[in-house]
C-alpha cells in the first residue's frame, strides 16, 4: 500500500491526475488509510471532481477525526460548489482543533462574504492578519471597502 501512495504521489506531482487516482485507489484497497484517502480526495479536487473529492476527505476524517487538513479541504470543495454553510462548518472543525490556523480564518472569511455576511467576514480577515501580518494584501483584495472615499 505504502509503494502504490508513493507512486500515486509521484503521478500527482507530475500531473498525471488520472494515475494518480489509480495508484490512491489501489493503496486504498490494500490500506484504507485516512491519508491514502486524503491524497485521492486531492487530486479529485485537482480534477475538478468535487464530489468525489468530498466523499474521500469525508472518509479520511471519519477515520482520523483529528485531521485538519481533510476538514479544511472539504470546506474548500463545498466553499467552490458555493455551500457556504457546509464550507463554514469545516473551517469551523478545523479551527477548532487548531486555532492558529492562518487559511481557515482566511477562507472561512470568504465563505461568510460570499453568503452575504460581511461582518463575519471581517472578523476572519482581521484574525487570519493579526496571525500572519503578511495576509494584508490579501485581505484587502477580499474585504468589502468603502464606495467613496478611503484607500
Amino acid at each position: 500500500a505504502e509503494d502504490y501512495y508513493n507512486v500515486g504521489l509521484m503521478h500527482q506531482g507530475t500531473g498525471d491526475l488520472a494515475a494518480a487516482i489509480n495508484a490512491f485507489s489501489q493503496a486504498i484497497r490494500l490500506n484504507p488509510s485516512a491519508d491514502y484517502y486524503f491524497a485521492r480526495g486531492l487530486a479529485y479536487y485537482d480534477q475538478g471532481d468535487l464530489q468525489r473529492a468530498i466523499a474521500d476527505f469525508t472518509t479520511a476524517v471519519r477515520n482520523d477525526p483529528q485531521f485538519i487538513a481533510a476538514y479544511y479541504n472539504r470546506g474548500m470543495a463545498y466553499l467552490a460548489l458555493q455551500n457556504y454553510t457546509a464550507a463554514i462548518a469545516d473551517f469551523d472543525a478545523a479551527l477548532a482543533r487548531d486555532p492558529q490556523f492562518v487559511a481557515a480564518y482566511y477562507s472561512r472569511g470568504m465563505a461568510h462574504f460570499d453568503s452575504g455576511n460581511v461582518e463575519l467576514a471581517q472578523r476572519d480577515y482581521e484574525r487570519a492578519r493579526a496571525l500572519n501580518p503578511a495576509m494584508t494584501a490579501q485581505y484587502y483584495d477580499r474585504a468589502p471597502r468603502p464606495l467613496t472615499g478611503g484607500p
